[in-house]
């Protein structure tokens, strides 16, 4: 899908919500629930695949001035 970096990550109790920046797409954060072992780190790069099947999409909120 593309290589990423987390740009920062909170701990829910059961997982971490991970704002993560697309290294080959610019302008594209994704928002991620990564498993609790893995700790993510500000900055920390990794590779991201996904199956289809598994994704939820939401459509984008337009904010007025």
């Amino acid at each position: 899908m593309c290589r990423a970096r987390v740009g920062d990550s909170a701990f829910f109790g059961t997982h971490f919500r991970c704002h993560l920046h697309c290294e080959d797409v610019a302008a594209t954060t994704l928002i991620a629930h990564l498993p609790s072992e893995l700790q993510p780190q500000p900055g920390a790069r990794m590779a991201l695949s996904v199956d289809p099947a598994q994704l939820s999409i939401f459509a984008a909120e337009e904010v007025t001035p």
